[in-house]
This record gives structure tokens, sequence and C-alpha cells, in this order.
């Protein structure tokens, strides 16, 4: 009792020491609910919101905020309504001014989580949902909700009151709002024995007497997808495409090899270093707080001496006799998307939706190249899971949880390991050592702690060595004392040892870095100060390892990105060029973020494709755009699937729009001149 009585106190004095630094988004209406926090003894009732300033919490006094609004419809999405029949489902969306997290209760009824990033944080409470889930910061979520005949029957006389306490990353102060909804004394189709008749089932309409003093305001938001929408490529529409400009022809040389430059294969160190279709994978996903002390650590392959010819490095064996060959793979579901040099092929949805994903291929136990995906789901759970795409079998399957689990992490292929870099973790904490996947034997190890512990940094693999940089230090301040890092290190996998280089030019966070198997590239970012979306930037920024110097746009060396901005994942380098994908912009998802010429839609994600070219040193953008715009994803570098025989670059999971929610979407990038000189029975086997 002594120890729990410590910790409770200690966890008080924490939060009390955190609410003195300013700007802290430590208003999170989470904490009024979490057990974990135990800002309230005893836990507040499922309907009891804040109502005056809590000890030891830096939220203030709740304040009255008329702009939050509800919108209640009908299940199918018709008009809105201003009285609800028992056991009816009704759409409820509750919208922000700006993106916030938030804690909504019904004092009568069932709230169900229509969005994945809404969930119930008790059981005990089906009235009471986390919007946001704690995490997940949006202007608006949708829920529903349903109330039986007997609550019905008991909330009668008063009607449904609908109340939500929010907050967003900013300010340290909760903001509140409430709706009260009558139930409907009529217009229902006998939805109770002895109730009433009539042929409306929907409730009365909008236009009867205001539930409320406060009436629901008109939303500014579209109405958001649930689920997020199908990632198949767009038929084509008699209406005229973005004003992208017209660009030129792509240039008929691919670089020295196959599919890029190198010397063959795949590449030293497996599917990442020098290789046929270039380097490691980089880019921000998940973490959670382990040990600093490193577990043994399998060792990685040696260094191959002279590359192999064959397109596949040798396996481990595997302990068991070889499995008969997996069944060829079906055609995919769409045709390559027209106007570009470019097609998007649709590959199955992953088992679970992620957002911040970290990726890699790697050869498993069966000797099948596969997809290693790790991301943020919705649940703890999901959030643990490996998913493992078969590029032979075209099926999903799911690996050992990792060790460490979160969001943002860097990441890597090399000698046939995937290596997970920083992170934010849960509780508030950092990922502070790698976490390293063997596909041979489905595990995951963890190694030596990082010389310095960020999240939303970037990492590739060179050689025998990885690079990280960037990134931020904490995940929920919100201060000048919390810009990115502009600290880089190399670990050398074959001594296992941490080595600081020179730091970066510009520190950022939520940058897409790539490699061409000589130099680590990083491309545009974020440097606002803590998780948060804005001051995106343009920079191009490059290490030379030999030399360890980095020259940036900045100095007139490169030409920066064409649109600033960050959450790209990863910079694919496919047949000597850098793809640079997707990503957001720091404004709220709503009509105004859209902007055509540059690729924005109103999620506030883009839906472009920059090209870059380092031998001319120029941008263009390569079409068609992103089927499924995304942020949060990382695309990956790796043989096309079944036997097509050529480098395509997978993009699975991520974002659909700016600041949340995660997709399950999965396809591949490929470009048509690569189609187009394959023998026609190989075509588009994948």
């Amino acid at each position: 009792m002594a120890r729990l009585l410590t910790l409770k106190l200690c966890k008080l004095l924490l939060l009390g020491c955190l609410g003195a630094l300013p700007r802290l988004p430590e208003a999170l209406p989470q904490y009024y609910i979490d057990p974990v926090y135990a800002l309230v003894n005893p836990l507040p009732a499922c309907t009891e919101h804040p109502s005056g300033i809590i000890a030891a919490a830096p939220h203030g006094r709740p304040m009255d905020d008329s702009t939050i609004s509800f919108q209640i419809t009908g299940a199918r999405g018709s008009a809105a309504v201003a009285s609800v029949c028992p056991e009816l489902t009704y759409i409820i969306k509750v919208s922000f001014p700006d993106s916030r997290l938030g804690i909504l209760s019904a004092s009568a009824g069932t709230l169900t989580p229509l969005d994945t990033n809404v969930r119930v944080d008790d059981p005990k409470c089906p009235n009471r949902v986390d919007l946001g889930d704690s995490q997940f910061f949006a202007s608006s979520f949708s829920v529903k909700y349903q109330i039986n005949c007997a609550a019905a029957d008991a909330a009668a006389s008063g009607g449904v009151e609908f109340k939500v306490t929010s907050a967003g990353g900013g300010p340290s102060r909760w903001f509140q709002n409430s709706l009260t909804i009558r139930l409907a004394s009529s217009g229902c189709a006998n939805t109770c024995s002895g109730g009433n008749s009539s042929s409306s089932p929907g409730g009365a309409p909008a236009s009867s007497a205001p539930p409320s003093p406060r009436p629901p305001t008109p939303s500014p938001q579209p109405p958001l997808p649930s689920p997020p929408p199908s990632p198949q490529p767009p038929s084509p529409a008699p209406s005229a495409p973005p004003p992208y400009p017209p660009q030129p022809p792509p240039s008929p040389s691919y670089g020295y090899g196959s599919y890029g430059p190198g010397y063959g294969g795949y590449g030293y160190g497996g599917y990442g270093g020098y290789g046929s279709y270039g380097h490691a994978s980089n880019a921000p996903t998940n973490g959670s707080t382990v040990s600093d002390s490193p577990s043994p650590l399998p060792p990685s392959p040696p260094f191959p001496s002279p590359p192999s010819p064959s397109p596949l490095p040798p396996s481990p064996p595997s302990p068991s006799p070889p499995s008969p060959s997996p069944p060829s793979p079906a055609p995919p579901t769409s045709e390559p998307t027209a106007g570009g040099d470019l097609a998007w092929i649709d590959l199955p949805k992953m088992p679970v939706a992620l957002r911040s994903v970290s990726s890699g291929m790697l050869v498993d136990s069966k000797n099948q190249k596969v997809v290693v995906a790790v991301g943020a789901g919705a649940t703890p759970n999901a959030t643990r899971t490996t998913l493992l795409l078969g590029l032979e079998s075209l099926q999903w399957t799911i690996g050992a949880p990792r060790p460490c689990p979160g969001n943002h992490m860097g990441a890597v292929t090399l000698g046939n390991r995937l290596y997970l870099l920083g992170g934010f973790a849960p509780e508030r904490t950092l990922c502070k050592s790698l976490q390293v996947y063997d596909p041979q034997s489905d595990s995951w190890a963890v190694g030596p702690a990082l010389p310095f512990a960020t999240g939303a940094g970037t990492a590739v693999a060179i050689g025998r060595s990885i690079y990280y940089c960037g990134g931020l230090r904490s995940e929920s301040i919100v201060n000048a004392s919390n810009t990115p890092v502009t600290d880089c290190a190399r670990y050398d996998v074959d001594t296992g040892n941490w080595t600081m280089i020179r730091p970066m030019p510009f520190g950022v966070q939520h940058a897409a870095a790539g490699t061409d198997g000589v130099r680590m590239w990083v491309f545009g970012g974020r440097q606002s100060p803590g998780n948060v979306l804005g001051q995106d930037v343009n920079y191009v920024q490059v290490y030379d390892p030999a030399n360890n110097t980095w020259e940036s746009s900045a100095t007139g060396a490169f030409t920066p990105l064409p649109v600033a901005r960050g959450g790209m994942g990863a910079a694919a380098y496919l047949n000597s060029r850098f793809y640079v994908m997707g990503g957001e912009r720091g404004c709220r998802p709503n009509a105004a973020c859209a902007n055509a010429a540059t690729g924005l839609n109103t999620e506030g994600v883009f839906e472009r494709v920059d090209r870059y070219d380092p031998a001319t040193n120029s941008w263009e953008m390569a079409m068609p755009a992103m089927p499924l715009p995304r942020q949060g994803m990382h695309p990956v570098l790796a043989p096309g699937p079944g036997n097509l025989g050529v480098g395509v670059v997978y993009v699975c999971g991520g974002s659909p729009r700016a600041g949340g929610g995660a997709s399950a979407a999965c396809q591949y990038l490929v470009l048509q001149s690569d189609l187009r000189s394959l023998p026609q029975p190989e075509r588009l086997t994948g």
C-alpha cells in the first residue's frame, strides 16, 4: 500500500511540475478519466466532467466554448434531427474550431466508436468515449448513438444530454459544451412496445423546436470517411485533372544496372545499401519504454565478398524442409493508373489499419520476400502488431510483437534485419534502444541504446552503418525547449558501437530521408517546437559519410523540395532518382486547406509525388498522383510482387488526413516503362 501511495504521489508531483511549463499539451481531457493519472479519487462517474480547478493539474477551470458544435443525423447520414427515437441508431458528429482531443458522454444510451481514432475508454461506461484515443488530434469526430426503451423511459422527461470536454495541443485549458436533445414523443415507428406509431423512423426533423439553448452550429468540416476510403486507383473522370505543371518526358536512362545504381543484386547488406533497387528504408514510426541495457543482439550477416549475380541473396537454410512453392498470385484488382509515367497497383489491404508506419523488405525462413510493416494502430494490441506481406503469396500474416510499441520511429533494413530507431512510446516516454527484427526466426531483439533519444527522426543505411538524425526529444512538450534537434549518430552493425557525427545544418522532424548508397539525403520536414503541425520547410540536406560533412539547399548546393511539408515517411530511390510522396500541411483539415495547384486536399494531405534527379539537381512532378493521399506512411523500395521482375515502391498504411487517422490501404508504385519492357506473359502479375 505504501508503494502505491508513493507512486501516486510521484505522478501528482510530476504533473504539477509539468504544469509549470508554458504551453504544455497537458490539458488532455483523458487525464480526468484515466486511472493511471488518478487526478480525481475516486474516478469520476461515466457522465461526470471536470467543473473546477483540480489540484496538482495544469488545466485550470474548464471554459464554455460555444464554437464546439454537435450534429445528429440518422444512421444513413440523413438530415439533422432534433429528437431521437428509442432503439434506432444515429450518428453524432462533434466538431471543434481546431484540432483537439476530447471525452464525450451521453446522459443515457450507448455511444459506439465510428472512427478508428475513437474508443470506449471503460467497458463500464458504454455512454462515454475517448475522442482521439488520447493521441489522434482532429477537428471532428463521429460516433454512433442508440438508446434502448428502458433508458428512454427513464430519460423521457429531461431528454438526453451530450457533453464534451476537449483540449488542443497548446493551451493548458479544458473547453466544454453540451447539447440536450429530447426523446421523440411521436414520429417513431413502434420501436418500443406500446410506443409511438408513425411511418418516419428518423426522429423529428431539425426544423422542429431547438433541442437546447445551444443549437448545433453548422460544421465547417466535410463528413469524415468511415472507414478510410478504398485505395482503388480512380477511374478516368470527365473532370479535368489538377492543374499540375506539364512534365517533360521521362529520361530513357535509369542508371547503371537493371533498376538503379550499384553492383547488382540487392546490394551490400541485404536490401539496403549499394544495390540494384536502392537502399535502406527510413522514416518515422513507433516506440515504448524498454530497458537501455541491451540484450544479446544477433550479429548481422557478414559483408558479402563479391555481390551475387542472383536476384536474391542466399538465406540461411531453413530448419525444416522447404515448403512447396506458393501458387502464383492473383492479378491486381485494377489496371495501372493512367496519365503519366507511373502506375499504381492495389495490393491486399492490411489486416490492421496503421499510421506512422515503419517498413522494410526482408526474406523469411521459407525464402519468401516479405514487406514488414509496423506502426501505431487504434488499440495497444494493434500498435504492437508486426505485419508481414508475402510478395509471392500476396497474403498478410502476423509476426512477433515488438518489445517497444509506439510511433514515429526511424527504420532501415540491413543484413536481412529490420532496425527500428527511436520513437515516441506510451506514457509520453521515448524508445531509447534499437529494436531489431529477424525474419528467419520471427523474433525481435533489443540492441544498444541510442546516444540521443528522439522521435520523428530520420534514418538510412549505407554500407554496414546506420545513420540517424534529427527528431524531437519529447512528444508532449510544445515550446521552444523542444525544437527539432540537429544531432546525428552512426551505428556500426559489426561492432555494435554508436558514434556521434557532424550535426545537421537544420534540425527537422517528420522529414523524408533516403540514400543513393553513398550519401544520406533528407528532404523537407518541419521545425515546429513539439509534435504539432506547422513550420514546414523545403530544405534538402545531404550528408557525406566519407568526409563527415553536410551541404544543404539553403546555400544553393541543391534545389529545394518544390513544396514544403512533413510526414512523407521516406524517400524511395528508384532508378537513380528519389521519390518524395504524400505528406501533410500544418492546417486544419477543411475546405480551406485544399490547393489543387500543390496537390493538397481538404484533409490537409498531399497527393503529389515529387521526383528528384541528383545528376541534374532538378525536380519534376511524377504522375499520376497518389490514388489515396496519405501522410505517415513509409515507402519501401523492393522487387515487385510475384514474378514481376522489376523494382517497385510499396506504400502501405499511413493517415488519410493531417494529424490523425489510420489506413489499411496497400499499393505499389511502378514505372510504366518497366512494365512495358517485360515479356507479355509476365506483365502485371503482382
